[in-house]
C-alpha cells in the first residue's frame, strides 16, 4: 500500500486522558473534588480533541506494517511544552514505535491549558493504531475473509476477491494477494497460489522502490534518526545493502541512542556479505 493510501486509514484512540494527581488543596471535600474533576474534564474536552487532530495530521507510520498498535505515555506542561515521552506498549517493531514518538515530538508544543485549570502538567496515555481496511472502500470484505480463513478457506477466498475488486488499484492491494495466495495453497490450488504470490512480489517491489524515492526526499528535507532508519529499511527491502548501511550511518550520527542502530548495521553488513 502506498504511504498516501495508508495515511487515509489511520485511527488514533485516546486510551486514558489524565493520569496525574490534581493539585487540589488538602482540605477539599470529596464532593468538592468531584465538582472540580467534572469542570476539569469539560474544560479539556476541546483541548484533547485539538491535540488528537494535531497528532493524527503529524503521524507518518511506516507502511510496511499492515496492522500495528503502540501505546505511548507522554507529559506536557500548562504551556503545551513536551516534558517526556516513552513507549509503554510496543508494536513489536522499533520503526513503528519510533514513528509514534516522532509524531508527538513533531506536534509539540501543544496548545496552552485552558485558563481556568489549576494543573501545571497532564500525563497522557495515547494509542496509535493503523487499521488495515478502509471500510467504505472494501465494505468489510476483508474482515469476512479473515473470519472464514480457518473454517472455510474457499469462502474466505470469495471475500478476498471482492476486497481486491473494491480496493481500487492492484498495487494498493498487494497484501490481499499474499493472503489469497496462502488460502489457495491451503486448498491445493498450486497454480493460483503461485500466480498470486508473483503478483504480491511484483507489487510489493514496486511499492518498495517508490518508498525509497519518497523517503530519500523526506530524509533530506527532515534529517532525523527515524527518517534515515526507515530509509535504511526501505533500501533493505530492495536488497540495496550499501545504501542501507549509509542510511543507518546517517541515523547513528543523528541520535545518542545508537545501540539498536549499530546492531541493525551489523545485520545489514552480514546480509550484504552473504551475497558476495
Amino acid at each position: 500500500m502506498s504511504m498516501e493510501h495508508k495515511k487515509t486509514i489511520i485511527t488514533l484512540v485516546i486510551l486514558a486522558l489524565f493520569c496525574c494527581i490534581p493539585a487540589f488543596p488538602k482540605n477539599l471535600s470529596n464532593h468538592g473534588q468531584t465538582q472540580v474533576n467534572n469542570v476539569f474534564q469539560e474544560d479539556f474536552t476541546e483541548y484533547m480533541r485539538t491535540l488528537q487532530e494535531k497528532l493524527q495530521s503529524t503521524w507518518n507510520p511506516p507502511d510496511f506494517m499492515e496492522e500495528g498498535h503502540v501505546k505511548v505515555f507522554f507529559k506536557i506542561n500548562r504551556f503545551g511544552e513536551l516534558l517526556s515521552t516513552n513507549v509503554i506498549e510496543s508494536s513489536g517493531n522499533v520503526i513503528y514505535d519510533e514513528s509514534a514518538l516522532e509524531a508527538i515530538k513533531d506536534s509539540a508544543p501543544f496548545n496552552k491549558f485552558p485558563e481556568n485549570t489549576i494543573r501545571d502538567t497532564i500525563s497522557i496515555k495515547y494509542s496509535f493504531d493503523t487499521i488495515l481496511i478502509e471500510e467504505e472502500r472494501m465494505n468489510g470484505y476483508y474482515e469476512l475473509a479473515k473470519s472464514y480463513s480457518k473454517t472455510n478457506p474457499a469462502r474466505a477466498i470469495e471475500y478476498l476477491n471482492l476486497a481486491i475488486d473494491k480496493v481500487g488499484g492492484e498495487e494498493a492491494s498487494c497484501f490481499l494477494y499474499k493472503r489469497r495466495a496462502d488460502l489457495k495453497s491451503l486448498i491445493g490450488d498450486t497454480q493460483g497460489a503461485e500466480s498470486d504470490y508473483e503478483k504480491y512480489k511484483l507489487y510489493t517491489n514496486n511499492n518498495n522502490v517508490r518508498r525509497v524515492h519518497l523517503l530519500k526526499h523526506i530524509s533530506e528535507k527532515k534529517p532525523t534518526a527515524y527518517t534515515y532508519h526507515y530509509l535504511a529499511y526501505a533500501y533493505e527491502q530492495i536488497k540495496d545493502y550499501d545504501n542501507a548501511i549509509l542510511a543507518v550511518d546517517r541515523a547513528i550520527e543523528l541520535t545518542d541512542s545508537t545501540a539498536l542502530l549499530r546492531r541493525y548495521r551489523d545485520f545489514l553488513i552480514s546480509k550484504r556479505d552473504s551475497l558476495n
